[in-house]
């Protein structure tokens, strides 16, 4: 369990590839990817748990602490978006090599806490419209008492 960890934490923050892990760590490239695949899953899993949007009552005390912290009324979360490069790869079509992002919105409570985390798709630049922001939108939308705060 705590090789599969290290795998996963090592693949998932180096540029290394799965063969160069798979000699680093003395298993063969299939479990390596393995190893990455369940750590994900679990972490995704247990995501659920923690990155939740506030409700009603949350959103109230979340609210009232952002006011304190600025003097601006109504705000219950902050968000940002972050460019993540990704591993470099060979496009075969025209033999350049590029590295394609990730954009990851966020966004988190008075407590530096995520409510709400969006991977957007690989390749995705951080000027493009990021379809995201609706979805928070909507949540604000469809919840009254939510939907006259600030995000």
């Amino acid at each position: 369990m705590q090789t599969q960890l290290l795998i996963a934490i090592w693949v998932l923050t180096t540029q290394e590839s799965y063969r160069e892990v798979s000699v680093r760590f003395d298993v063969a490239k299939s479990t390596a990817i393995k190893c990455v695949h369940t750590v994900c899953s679990a972490l995704l899993e247990l995501a659920k748990n923690f990155i939740t949007w506030p409700t009603e009552y949350d959103a109230a005390s979340i609210s009232n602490n952002f006011k304190e912290m600025s003097s601006f009324p109504g705000v219950i979360g902050c968000i940002d978006r972050v460019c993540i490069p990704t591993k470099v790869f060979t496009n075969k079509n025209d033999n350049k090599k590029s590295a394609p992002f990730v954009v990851l919105q966020a966004v988190c409570d008075d407590k530096l806490l995520f409510t709400d985390c969006y991977p957007g798709e690989v390749g995705i630049t951080q000027n493009e419209d990021f379809r995201k922001l609706y979805y928070v939108e909507s949540v604000l939308q469809r919840n009254p008492e939510i939907g006259r705060a600030h995000v």
